[in-house]
């Protein structure tokens, strides 16, 4: 197994062997050399290259040695694609056992990153952004096989599909991110401001989870022709950006897109071969948009077949929430234990007939009007129509949409199909009987005060002024109210404050470590209330002056910033720069990515002896 080695100062000269002293100048070049288990570090800076980046059949890895590109340790190394043909993509993953981490793409004039019929592919930790159509595209054609076994996990991807721009396309547009094949997994990745869909999957056995997706113009989530998928754990929101927003009426009135949409756009006979069928919609947090859930019936055939939308929480669409075309290929669809929550003085829902759909312990509330689906009111005796008493609805962070003490969606859901884990990935039912809506509510079942989480588990303060520790693994902790300490050690961790004045601490008890400290997601950081706390023994460069915090534009001049902490406006990364404007982050890196992209100031910041 061998490391080669890209710099923007190297040589593709036979004298040079790609080695960290005598690297190459390009990635073809490396790409040509490297066989099963060898790994391509690429160092900072941006190259341009002229003919796309190919990894084809021929330079796949195994199961036991994959081929692995990515960026060097504490660099951020930028694929440019503005030197390539009309047309063109940019990078190209058409092998097996192929791993692509950590780059910055941009400006192709077709996908950034294209799997066309590739198979165990893994696209991590990059991003992606300002190209003409599909950010990171996976798909095929008749003559391709599908692609199979491909991980998204990750990746920022904004102002894909640009061809768009002027907002004058009424289909055929791109992804931020497309699944289009079999075992398709997109995880954790944040999509928005792109001119298409957010994210579009179809196929067998795919899965998109724990993504953050907003004000994209066709649509946020898009599950079409698809069987056996499952789509859980994202929040979905619509700010309010008329950037974004589209038209169906030829531009007199305009609204954002929707939230989750499914639809059977193809026959049998094309490419994609199948209808929806045995697909599941869960544990997700839809905010505005002009639905939360839609199915469109486009005359092809199909319907919800097998369908589970069930325990969803979805607020306030622009125009129907829920809206569910009539089609003689419904079947055995359920509806089960969501919260629709309509007060906006809008039509709750469109659903003109229930054959083949049925209803079960939903909770509607709109504060003006009775609730009538079909005409009839909600079609389950033990539906609910009442305040769901979120905690504070109308905000765009998950913890918002959480049930107060006293919801009447607490233990009110059924079991039947129910999840068994919640938005976050606590256990439930709690109290024996399922709660509806994406949450779980917990807050009769506090936690002790100060608690140590286990390699992976999810982990809930109660209502006092609490401490909580992750350890190793990649943990979740939850202040809930009061005051909270969050120490997330090793490993990536999720870290959520809930009310009260909270403080995110960083330190591995020993020098910064990339591998070892992990990237924390900080999800409701609020600026001059939270405080993140830097520990000395692991960042020591810091003296704790003001002039050493910088919030710049985006990760890229990041990488070039004189400050030793830099903050990115653009993707709410968050960097430990020792070397300081030296090429990349030298023994430093990102530790953290704050969700909201909040505005940050060195005020924000204390460090720790």
């Amino acid at each position: 197994m061998t490391d080669y080695y890209v710099s923007t100062t190297g040589s593709d000269t036979n004298n040079n062997s790609g080695t960290i002293d005598r690297p190459f100048a390009t990635l073809t070049r490396a790409i040509s050399q490297v066989k099963p288990g060898d790994t391509i570090y690429v160092r900072g800076g941006v190259y341009y290259p002229e003919n796309g980046i190919w990894v084809g059949e021929n330079r796949s890895g195994t199961e036991d040695a994959r081929i692995t590109i990515r960026a060097f340790e504490g660099e951020k190394p930028i694929l440019d694609g503005s030197k390539l043909t009309e047309g063109s993509s940019l990078v190209h993953l058409d092998g097996q056992y192929i791993d692509f981490e950590g780059f910055e793409v941009r400006y192709a004039p077709k996908n950034g990153i294209s799997v066309w019929g590739g198979d165990d592919i893994r696209i991590l930790n990059n991003t992606v952004h300002n190209t003409e159509d599909t950010g990171i595209f996976v798909g095929y054609d008749r003559s391709d096989s599908r692609p199979t076994d491909i991980l998204i996990d990750n990746n920022t991807v904004y102002r894909a599909t640009l061809k768009n721009q002027d907002r004058d396309f009424y289909g055929g547009w791109g992804q931020g991110i497309s699944g289009f094949g079999n075992n398709i997994t997109i995880t954790d990745n944040r999509v928005f401001n792109n001119f298409g869909e957010g994210i579009g999957i179809s196929g067998s056995k795919n899965r998109a989870s724990g993504n953050v997706v907003y004000d994209n113009y066709a649509v946020e989530m898009y599950v079409l022709n698809a069987i056996d998928s499952v789509i859980e754990n994202n929040l979905i929101y619509n700010t309010g950006n008329r950037e974004f927003w589209r038209t169906q009426d030829g531009g007199n009135t305009w609204h954002p897109s929707a939230g989750i949409q499914m639809g059977n756009e193809f026959s049998s006979t094309n490419v994609l071969g199948t209808n929806l069928d045995r697909n599941i919609v869960r544990n997700n947090i839809v905010i505005g948009g002009s639905a939360g859930f839609f199915y469109g019936n486009y005359e092809k055939g199909g319907g919800l077949r097998n369908t589970q939308v069930i325990n969803n929480t979805f607020y306030q669409g622009t125009q129907e929430l829920l809206h569910v075309d009539e089609d003689e290929g419904h079947v055995n669809t359920t509806f089960a234990n969501n919260i629709f929550h309509q007060t906006n003085g809008r039509t709750m829902a469109y659903v003109p007939s229930l054959d083949g759909l049925n209803f079960q312990q939903n909770l509607w509330y709109d504060s003006s009007t009775t609730v009538e689906i079909a005409s009839v009111s909600t079609s389950d005796p033990d539906d609910l129509q009442a305040d769901p008493l979120l905690v504070k609805p109308g905000g765009f962070k998950a913890e918002d949409y959480q049930l107060r003490t006293g919801s009447p969606a607490i233990d009110a859901g059924t079991s039947q199909n129910a999840p068994t884990n919640d938005y976050l990935g606590r256990a439930r039912p709690v109290n024996g009987r399922h709660d509806i809506g994406a949450w779980e509510f917990t807050g009769s079942n506090p936690i002790p005060a100060s608690t140590e989480a286990s390699d992976g588990t999810p982990t809930t303060s109660g209502t006092g002024n609490d401490t909580l520790r992750g350890e190793a693994g990649n943990d979740t902790l939850i202040g809930g109210s009061g005051s909270d300490l969050l120490k997330g050690g090793a490993g990536n961790d999720t870290l959520i404050g809930g009310s009260g004045s909270d403080r995110f601490y960083f330190d591995i008890n020993s020098a910064f470590n990339r591998a070892v400290i992990g990237v924390d997601r900080i999800r409701d950081f609020a600026s001059k209330t939270d405080k993140i706390i830097l520990d000395r023994t692991t960042f020591a460069e810091l003296s704790g002056t003001a002039k050493e915090f910088a919030a710049v534009a985006n990760d890229t001049t990041a990488a070039t910033s004189a400050a030793k902490i830099v903050y990115s406006r653009s993707t709410g990364n968050l960097f430990y720069n020792p070397n300081s404007s030296g090429n990349g982050f030298g023994s430093g890196g990102q530790f953290a990515v704050l969700s909201d992209i909040p505005t940050l100031t060195a005020s924000d910041f204390l460090i720790q002896a």
